[in-house]
């Protein structure tokens, strides 16, 4: 059963101690509780208890106990398990298994809300998930091998049940139908959720598994409309809409639809069963073979994946990791190490004296664009304002054009949020002339799923972020690196290897923000420069070069500095998720990063903490040997290290440990143990050394 958060006034129900009241239904009312036992033994579960105030009735205190029976009989990986039936104080309780999670219907809310549908291989994966669920239901069999004939009779969003790591479990079999029991309904009453059942379900008239299988295409089809499928302003309408198979919102709404899957959805909405799919096995053959037409990967993964990067459920970390070269660290004594070293860690080691010296010498003078680029005619009136609201209802403002383009280039502001602009109605982002073309540029659509366009995804370790970087460079490869942690992220898009292009929901990184705190640059300055630069087509950095507020070399400057201080937040995550989508373009224009080994390299020094460079080689510095991979004179052409890490590479020569390495430039006096466990951390990252043990 999936979470909330109602509390209750009852405090034990048999065994089991109450924690909070998770919903009432027409029947029964759940709650979380938990059973504790010796030895710090505690289960939480999902309690069901039927209401009080239905107790005296025979009738549906007899179809509570059919429920518990028949699902307890059940016993199938994506069926809510029944661990325990009792009674308390004369009213009869199931124990199941909790789910936590979400319901499917909370899902569709929630996606709904923020003006989105639910992700085709996400909506594919839970169909596929329950109709499994429904294969083993309809086939179910006595201990003398006689069939059940069950049919679930309410397979609805509400019912289904998704999991914080993507499982799909149905529940509720309070109104099953089963050769096992006896009819408990009376004639002409409606059994079932108004606008899921099946037309014969409608008509009272006999049933078989094809019915769940039209409620469950009804729930697929509103997973992908993320709106109801049959309408009407009151039941009958409603009723009448479906027993009429009135599909027409499907046909209006659902162009986004691939045709293969339109065609699933057709046929499993067929009025008459005979026109449908004959059996969940054969349901479940089309939509794996729709998947494969389509290319879609399905399952658990593709769909806690998808919640994840939508903001739906926590971010979780458990995935698998690239094999690398580096030698991994011990790990520290306590997993808080992770969350405790935080961005400031880094700054005990200072980065160059100056950093825009540093680029200076890194990357020669070149025209580079600013952040925004691109233009479409706005409003010329400086005096327009706009109001913000958030998918929650906040409301911000009165801001400047300027503040509401900050806000989608940082994530902040996406296709979930609504503007007003100067008092009027609030309208869809997407909608406005002026900021819909925003959402449309790649390098700034921060709400996409990015974990569903690759495969290429590891979690954050201090020990293999380095490689995962200098690997693309050295392959030369092209696409997007996106390093994520909760709502922060971090893009760098790499062409040839090159870091060409970046963006991050950090608004300090920001090309005006950072002229502003570097430049002392008046913010208001800058915010008309945003503007003018948007209304005109210009940049941002050409339109302050015209305004006379700094010069064309400090804005070209800045902008590597930009990039720059993005791939040091990069490296500076210490938990969270990196992913590789290949081939991806970020859709502006390039920087010039001639050097990118010594751009990256540079990042690295001032990214990395002694403390840390010393607990990733920990390894390498208690045994084994480095040898160097190249030629010392391109490691020291290509890398630009500082002149006391270059000697070190210089004197690392074949078969010399990290230790023996830094006595000898102890006593040569010509780098210290810190120059030379910054050196190796570069050289093993890069491929410039390599290690063995």
């Amino acid at each position: 059963m999936r979470s909330g958060s109602v509390a209750t006034r009852l405090h034990k129900v048999g065994d089991y101690l109450v924690e909070r009241l998770l919903g009432v239904g027409g029947m029964a009312e759940v709650f979380v509780a938990r059973r504790d036992g010796p030895h710090g033994f505690s289960k939480r579960i999902a309690l069901k208890r039927i209401l009080p105030q239905l107790a005296h009735d025979p009738r549906l205190v007899a179809m509570f106990c059919d429920e518990a029976r028949i699902q307890a009989a059940l016993s199938h990986p994506n069926l809510v398990e029944v661990f325990d039936f009792g009674e308390h104080d004369g009213l009869p309780f199931i124990a199941l298994e909790y789910v936590d999670g979400m319901s499917g219907a909370e899902l569709i809310g929630r996606v709904a809300a923020r003006r989105r549908t639910v992700d085709l291989a996400a909506a594919l994966t839970v169909a596929r998930e329950v109709v499994q669920a429904l294969a083993y239901v309809h086939e179910a069999a006595d201990d003398d091998g006689r069939p059940l004939g069950i049919v679930h009779r309410d397979v609805a969003p509400s019912n289904i049940l998704i999991g914080c790591m993507g499982q799909v479990k149905l529940g509720d079999f309070g109104i099953v139908r089963s050769t096992s029991i006896d009819a408990r309904t009376v004639p002409g009453e409606l059994k079932g959720k108004v606008g899921y059942v099946s037309p014969e379900q409608a008509l009272g008239m006999p049933l078989d598994g094809r019915s769940d299988l039209f409620s469950l295409s009804v729930v697929l089809a509103e997973l992908l409309l993320c709106q109801p499928l049959f309408c009407g302003e009151n039941e009958l309408e409603v009723l009448q809409s479906l027993h009429g198979g009135n599909l027409r919102r499907l046909r209006t709404d659902g162009a986004h639809i691939p045709p293969v899957v339109r065609d699933i959805l057709f046929k499993g909405l067929a009025r008459w069963p005979e026109q449908r799919f004959q059996s969940a096995g054969e349901l479940g053959a089309a939509i794996d073979a729709a998947a494969a037409e389509l290319g879609l990967s399905l399952g658990a993964h593709v769909l806690s994946e998808w919640m994840a990067d939508l903001g739906l459920v926590a971010l979780s970390s458990d995935v698998q990791q690239k094999p690398v070269e580096m030698p991994r660290r011990r790990r520290p004594p306590s997993e808080e190490f992770l969350e405790t070293v935080t961005l400031t860690a880094g700054e005990s080691e200072a980065p160059p004296a100056s950093i825009v010296d540093a680029i200076r010498e890194l990357c020669p003078d070149s025209d580079v664009p600013d952040l925004l680029a691109h233009a479409v005619s706005v409003p010329a009136s400086a005096d327009v304002t706009y109001r913000v609201q958030r998918p929650g209802g906040a409301v911000l403002g009165p801001l400047p054009l300027s503040g509401v383009l900050e806000m989608l280039a940082t994530g902040r502001l996406s296709i979930d949020g609504a503007v007003s602009r100067n008092g009027a109605a609030f309208l869809p982002v997407p909608s406005m002339f002026e900021l819909g073309r925003m959402l449309a540029r790649p390098a700034y659509r921060f709400h996409e799923p990015i974990a569903l366009q690759t495969q290429e995804r590891w979690a954050v370790r201090l020990e293999h972020t380095p490689s995962l970087v200098f690997d693309i460079a050295r392959r030369q490869r092209t696409g997007m690196l996106c390093a994520r942690r909760g709502s922060e992220q971090v893009r760098l898009w790499f062409v040839d290897g090159a870091p060409v292009f970046s963006s991050s929901t950090d608004p300090r990184d920001l090309l005006g923000a950072r002229l502003v705190e570097a430049d002392g640059l008046p913010g208001p300055a800058v915010e008309r420069a945003v503007a003018q630069a948007w209304r005109t087509g210009k940049l941002v950095g050409q339109v302050l070069v015209e305004l006379g507020h700094c010069t064309r070399l400090r804005v070209d400057l800045a902008l590597r500095e930009q990039a720059w201080r993005r791939l040091v937040s990069l490296f500076r995550f210490r938990i969270g998720e990196l992913s590789f989508v290949g081939g991806a373009r970020h859709g502006e224009d390039a920087l010039e990063i001639p050097q990118p080994f010594a751009f990256i390299g540079s990042a690295l020094l001032a990214a990395y903490a002694p403390d840390e460079v010393k607990s990733v080689l920990e390894t390498v510095e208690r045994a084994g040997t480095l040898h160097v991979a190249a030629d010392p004179v391109e490691l020291q052409r290509s890398l630009v290290l500082p002149r006391e890490e270059a000697q070190v590479l210089a004197a690392a020569g074949a078969g010399v440990s990290l230790r023996s390495l830094m006595q000898v430039g102890v006593r040569a006096g010509t780098f210290d143990p810190r120059a030379a466990r910054r050196a190796v951390l570069v050289g093993l990252a890069s491929g410039a050394l390599t290690w063995q043990p």
